[in-house]
């Protein structure tokens, strides 16, 4: 199969390092809690970045369409955000992984939001969902030995 898994995840910053190594600062979850901003300061998302990272084999070209979705945003937030690319001459003998990310500033959000995005790789679709909430966070587990 050319695509063999691939997953996308959301995260305040994506980054290319030396010697081929990816960061990914402040990975989010499936919700992120929001914490009351000063008063009148509007709630927004400093930076966003959603990755789609998918490992292929046997491939020369991935052909990736996306669309970002904003459920329940603020008022004059853009409803959607959709693109395309097409990565080629991809070695064909080996496993490769291929990193697609789209990155956004500045987002209004508020409570009840749902931010959804949906990659479509080679006719495979890689999804996920981030939901905003004003609920208390969950207490941590702790395990001890």
């Amino acid at each position: 199969m050319p695509i063999t898994d691939g997953f996308v995840l959301f995260c305040d910053d994506y980054r290319s390092e030396v010697a081929n190594k990816q960061s990914i600062m402040g990975f989010y979850g499936p919700q992120l809690h929001l914490i009351d901003p000063p008063e009148g300061a509007p709630l927004q998302l400093g930076n966003l970045s959603i990755i789609c990272i998918v490992r292929s084999e046997g491939v020369d070209e991935l052909k990736v369409d996306f669309e970002i979705e904003f459920e329940n945003a603020p008022i004059d937030t853009m409803d959607n955000v959709t693109g395309n690319t097409v990565i080629s001459d991809l070695p064909t003998d080996r496993q490769w992984s291929s990193n697609f990310h789209v990155k956004m500033g500045g987002l209004p959000i508020q409570a009840g939001m749902t931010i959804k995005a949906k990659f479509n790789v080679n006719g495979q679709a890689f999804a996920a969902s981030l939901g905003i909430t004003d609920a208390p966070m969950p207490q941590p587990l702790v395990v001890s030995g």
